[in-house]
């Protein structure tokens, strides 16, 4: 299995405004690039990074991953608005939030 030798360049950004807004944000590498909670839930949200100026398709583990996932939230984003709309829909539909 191969894995990503270095992070997409945008997501550094992501992460900076995900950790601004108060949500938790660690950096796993694989599956995905990313496993955020949000400030005002309970649930985690595994989200991969991708950058949106070069062109980019998943692996067959994160394709795999997020097939498993189901009904579970999970997200590929490309930017920081994407990465917060992908977090505030989570938040949304917790019952804990």
């Amino acid at each position: 299995m191969r894995r990503a030798a270095r992070a997409d360049g945008n997501q550094a950004l992501i992460v900076e405004a995900l950790r601004k807004e108060g949500h938790v944000v660690w950096n796993i590498k694989w599956p995905v690039d990313l496993l955020v909670r949000p400030a005002r839930g309970t649930r985690w949200l595994p989200m991969e990074v991708k950058d949106s100026s070069q062109a980019w398709r998943l692996t067959d583990d994160q394709t795999a991953f997020l097939s498993l996932a189901g009904d579970c939230p999970a997200a590929v984003v490309t930017d920081v608005d994407g990465a917060l709309r992908a977090v505030a829909a989570v938040c949304g539909g917790d019952d804990d939030a």
